[in-house]
Protein backbone atom coordinates (compact mmCIF):
# COMPACT_ATOMS: atom_id res chain seq x y z
CA UNK A 1 0.00 0.00 0.00
CA UNK A 2 3.09 2.24 0.60
CA UNK A 3 4.04 2.13 -3.25
CA UNK A 4 0.82 3.80 -4.02
CA UNK A 5 1.13 7.02 -1.64
CA UNK A 6 1.32 10.08 -3.93
CA UNK A 7 0.44 8.40 -7.07
CA UNK A 8 -1.97 8.62 -9.71
CA UNK A 9 -3.37 5.42 -8.77
CA UNK A 10 -7.07 5.46 -8.76
CA UNK A 11 -6.67 3.85 -5.06
CA UNK A 12 -4.14 6.02 -3.88
CA UNK A 13 -7.10 8.20 -2.07
CA UNK A 14 -7.90 4.85 0.28
CA UNK A 15 -4.37 3.94 0.61
CA UNK A 16 -3.56 6.33 3.72
CA UNK A 17 -6.70 5.18 5.90
CA UNK A 18 -5.51 1.81 5.06
CA UNK A 19 -2.59 2.07 6.04
CA UNK A 20 -3.56 3.74 8.94
CA UNK A 21 -6.09 1.12 10.20
CA UNK A 22 -3.24 -1.75 9.72
CA UNK A 23 -0.75 0.39 11.56
CA UNK A 24 -3.54 -0.30 14.45
CA UNK A 25 -3.60 -3.61 13.90
CA UNK A 26 -6.62 -3.53 12.34
CA UNK A 27 -6.87 -5.99 8.95
CA UNK A 28 -9.57 -3.65 7.05
CA UNK A 29 -8.56 -5.83 3.13
CA UNK A 30 -8.97 -9.30 4.78
CA UNK A 31 -10.13 -8.62 7.95
CA UNK A 32 -8.60 -12.29 9.35
CA UNK A 33 -9.69 -14.41 6.12
CA UNK A 34 -8.46 -17.90 7.48
CA UNK A 35 -7.85 -18.68 3.48
CA UNK A 36 -7.29 -16.52 0.30
CA UNK A 37 -7.80 -18.36 -2.84
CA UNK A 38 -5.89 -17.55 -5.93
CA UNK A 39 -6.89 -18.21 -9.74
CA UNK A 40 -3.82 -18.15 -12.14
CA UNK A 41 -3.94 -17.98 -15.67
CA UNK A 42 -1.27 -18.47 -18.61
CA UNK A 43 0.42 -15.23 -19.49
CA UNK A 44 -0.51 -13.93 -22.75
CA UNK A 45 -3.92 -15.45 -23.05
CA UNK A 46 -6.58 -12.32 -23.08
CA UNK A 47 -9.52 -14.06 -22.33
CA UNK A 48 -8.07 -16.68 -19.41
CA UNK A 49 -8.88 -13.80 -17.17
CA UNK A 50 -12.47 -14.25 -17.90
CA UNK A 51 -12.21 -18.17 -17.42
CA UNK A 52 -10.38 -17.20 -13.94
CA UNK A 53 -13.48 -15.51 -13.00
CA UNK A 54 -16.15 -18.11 -13.96
CA UNK A 55 -14.23 -20.57 -12.05
CA UNK A 56 -14.09 -18.04 -8.67
CA UNK A 57 -17.98 -17.44 -9.24
CA UNK A 58 -18.40 -21.52 -9.12
CA UNK A 59 -16.46 -21.13 -5.99
CA UNK A 60 -18.04 -18.41 -4.41
CA UNK A 61 -21.61 -19.66 -5.34
CA UNK A 62 -21.05 -23.20 -4.16
CA UNK A 63 -19.51 -22.55 -0.79
CA UNK A 64 -22.02 -21.36 1.27
CA UNK A 65 -23.51 -25.26 0.85
CA UNK A 66 -19.94 -26.01 2.56
CA UNK A 67 -20.83 -23.78 5.00
CA UNK A 68 -18.31 -21.74 3.79
CA UNK A 69 -18.12 -17.40 3.26
CA UNK A 70 -16.59 -15.88 0.77
CA UNK A 71 -15.86 -12.47 -0.39
CA UNK A 72 -13.95 -11.06 -3.55
CA UNK A 73 -10.25 -9.41 -2.59
CA UNK A 74 -10.25 -6.80 -4.85
CA UNK A 75 -6.91 -5.20 -3.12
CA UNK A 76 -5.21 -8.20 -2.97
CA UNK A 77 -5.62 -9.56 -6.69
CA UNK A 78 -4.57 -5.95 -7.42
CA UNK A 79 -1.41 -6.15 -5.74
CA UNK A 80 -0.90 -9.86 -6.65
CA UNK A 81 -0.82 -8.28 -10.26
CA UNK A 82 1.93 -5.73 -9.50
CA UNK A 83 3.55 -6.19 -6.50
CA UNK A 84 6.87 -8.50 -6.63
CA UNK A 85 7.15 -9.38 -3.49
CA UNK A 86 3.54 -10.90 -2.91
CA UNK A 87 4.23 -12.20 -6.60
CA UNK A 88 7.43 -14.09 -5.28
CA UNK A 89 5.48 -15.61 -2.16
CA UNK A 90 2.71 -17.10 -4.33
CA UNK A 91 4.83 -19.13 -6.19
CA UNK A 92 3.24 -19.35 -9.26
CA UNK A 93 4.56 -21.95 -11.74
CA UNK A 94 6.50 -20.26 -14.56
CA UNK A 95 4.29 -19.03 -17.30
CA UNK A 96 1.58 -17.93 -15.19
CA UNK A 97 0.11 -15.01 -13.03
CA UNK A 98 -2.29 -13.93 -11.16
CA UNK A 99 -5.47 -13.23 -11.82
CA UNK A 100 -8.36 -12.46 -9.17
CA UNK A 101 -8.29 -13.57 -5.54
CA UNK A 102 -10.98 -14.31 -3.33
CA UNK A 103 -11.21 -14.47 0.85
CA UNK A 104 -12.82 -17.66 2.53
CA UNK A 105 -13.51 -19.64 5.24
CA UNK A 106 -16.27 -20.17 8.40
CA UNK A 107 -18.48 -17.06 8.67
CA UNK A 108 -18.51 -15.05 12.14
CA UNK A 109 -21.72 -14.35 11.20
CA UNK A 110 -24.72 -16.21 10.57
CA UNK A 111 -27.19 -14.80 7.83
CA UNK A 112 -30.85 -15.77 7.91
CA UNK A 113 -31.62 -13.92 4.50
CA UNK A 114 -34.38 -12.15 3.34
CA UNK A 115 -36.97 -10.96 5.85
CA UNK A 116 -40.44 -13.00 5.19
CA UNK A 117 -43.27 -10.46 3.69
CA UNK A 118 -46.77 -11.19 2.24
CA UNK A 119 -46.83 -12.36 -1.10
CA UNK A 120 -47.44 -9.92 -3.47
CA UNK A 121 -50.63 -8.93 -5.10
CA UNK A 122 -50.59 -8.69 -8.81
CA UNK A 123 -53.29 -8.30 -11.14
CA UNK A 124 -52.90 -8.73 -15.10
CA UNK A 125 -55.18 -6.07 -17.16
Amino acid sequence: MENLLNTAHPMSGYVPMLISAWEQGNDVICRGASHLLFAHIPEGNPVAVVDAIIALTHFDVAAPAFGIGTCWAGFVAAAATSYEPLQKELDLPAGRKSAYAMMFGHPQYKIYGIPLRKPLEVMWQ
